[in-house]
């Protein structure tokens, strides 16, 4: 990125806003690169040489700018953050879950560029979503909004209202639905129409379920020797198998890694 380094002296400083001086005025950045893209001068900064050049705005034009109708509306519309605010159950269930889904890669990327404290950061964020996700689950097939459809590899798999959710959560007494096809990949999904909620909200709503309780069980996910990999071609997941019971692709990996367990024997 190119510094801007010219300077010139044409206008005295009293006469000209910095950008502190716009940020005291109640000027956001937003606001500046919308109303004032072009700073009226550059200057040296004389705090630090190294530093990019100062923009310099005139204060005539800042004050004529503040009083066009379009900054006063533009000013006028509250920006601040919504405070949390309790959405559809569904929703709130796919944005803890795809959350997690990133929080699950950003913990494998740190665990691999040995920052350690990140990744148990980013893996603690992943598991207190997915325990959110649970409780939103049992919550909505408790309501009768999701259908417990059959177990998948060794995933329930839930759907409802154009929602597909995996889980290892299971309802008691619902038989044993096996999916015997298990090449196929069950993808989480949600309607094409419905926009991913805001996190804010989604933990918000989930929060004041309770745990899933007596009438649920948890299926047990396979756990097998962690092979040699090579870590370009093939990373491992941390902690062995946890995030299988929630990733798309590993419903498909689960039955890989059991066949593979299988031939070993």
């Amino acid at each position: 990125m190119a510094w801007h380094t010219r300077t010139t002296t044409t206008i005295e400083r009293s006469k000209l806003y910095s950008i502190p001086d716009l940020r005291a005025r109640g000027w956001s950045p937003a606001a500046i690169s919308r109303f004032l893209p072009e700073p009226d001068e550059w200057r040296e900064n004389p705090y630090c040489r190294s530093a990019p050049a100062m923009k310099l705005w005139l204060r005539a034009r800042v004050h004529r700018v503040e009083k066009t109708k379009r900054y006063v509306e533009w000013h006028s519309i509250d920006r601040s953050p919504k405070p949390a605010r309790e959405i559809d159950l569904l929703a709130a269930v796919f944005a803890a879950n795809r959350t997690a889904k990133r929080f699950r890669d950003t913990a494998q990327l740190h665990y691999y560029g040995r920052r350690h404290g990140l990744a148990g950061n980013a893996r603690e964020t992943k598991e207190r979503l997915y325990d959110l996700k649970d409780r939103g689950i049992a919550a909505a097939w408790l309501a009768g909004r999701l259908q417990f459809t059959g177990i998948h590899g060794s995933l329930a798999i839930y759907r409802g209202e154009g929602y597909c959710f995996h889980s290892s959560l299971l309802p008691v007494n619902v038989g044993n639905l096996v999916d015997g096809n298990y090449d196929k990949i069950i993808v989480e999904a949600k309607p094409k129409s419905k926009r991913e909620a805001r996190l804010l909200d989604a933990e918000h709503t989930l929060r004041l379920l309770p745990p899933p309780g007596e009438g649920f069980t948890r299926l047990e996910v396979p756990r097998f020797e962690k092979p040699v990999l090579n870590r370009r071609s093939q990373p491992w997941r941390d902690k062995a198998d946890d995030d299988l019971n929630y990733d798309d692709v590993d419903l498909h990996g689960l039955t890989i890694g059991r066949n593979h367990a299988e031939k070993q024997h």
